[in-house]
């Protein structure tokens, strides 16, 4: 084999690698009127179940605790002991501050949130859990969950203003991080939000969008460390020419 023909074979494998990057199969999950929901494309099913919590009191440093879900045209939160009037029954952190957890039966990396009602704004945060086992949330502050496993992927804000019952589709998590366990948590204070952002946020969660990331098989190199790989292939085969010459 020539040092012509090396080449051309080394750029061909380079090739292959490129192509053999990270699957996305994409995933939905619509919470019309039920807490749980399986997102089945191409025969495979991956179910999503939400649970509501809620802080103990109005402030922010109390311990969370399990609240009641609303199910109508999407997910609101209903602290128990709390008035339920209107835009009370969306998620919001005036007063109580308020989230959903969602727990997938296989870890996903979420994409979209759609809310299918919006009042006033609809800022939130996005948390996936990186612990080990379950996580539980009961006893603990917002502040406690980044010291025990969960890890802040974004933060999702709007500038404007929304008329009451508009709606919203929020990009997120841009990185593809996956877990099991997501928590989406109305703009609070503990969470890295500024006291001007927090309080006037409403909204019901309709639809998540995720995608189940495939790695690559493994002796893959990752898509970055590609063209390093191919710079040095084809130094080699330089070298290896000149020496023959």
């Amino acid at each position: 084999m020539n040092v012509k023909t090396k080449l051309l074979s080394l750029s061909s494998s380079v090739l292959l690698l490129a192509l053999t990057v990270p699957a996305h199969a994409a995933f939905s999950w619509t919470f019309d009127s039920s807490p749980t929901n399986t997102g089945a494309p191409s025969g495979t099913s991956i179910t999503a179940t939400a649970s509501a919590w809620a802080t103990s009191t109005t402030n922010i440093a109390s311990n969370l605790e399990s609240a009641r879900l609303r199910q109508y045209s999407g997910l609101g939160v209903k602290p128990f002991n709390v008035s339920e009037s209107r835009p009370q029954h969306a998620i919001d952190a005036n007063g109580r501050k308020e989230s959903v957890l969602f727990s997938f039966s296989q870890s996903i990396a979420l994409t979209k949130v759609y809310m299918s009602y919006v009042y006033n704004d609809a800022d939130f945060s996005l948390l996936r859990y990186t612990g080990t086992g379950g996580p539980s949330l009961s006893g603990q502050s917002y502040s406690d969950l980044l010291l025990n496993g969960w890890e802040m992927v974004g933060k999702s804000n709007y500038s404007g203003g929304y008329t009451d019952g508009s709606s919203r589709t929020a990009n997120v998590n841009s990185s593809m991080l996956s877990s099991s366990y997501w928590l989406v948590a109305a703009a609070n204070t503990a969470l890295g939000w500024s006291s001007g952002w927090t309080g006037n946020d409403y909204f019901k969660l309709n639809t998540l969008h995720g995608k189940v990331v495939t790695p690559p098989p493994t002796g893959v190199p990752s898509v970055g460390t590609l063209p390093l790989l191919a710079l040095s292939l084809l130094g080699f085969a330089f070298a290896s020419r000149r020496k023959r010459t």
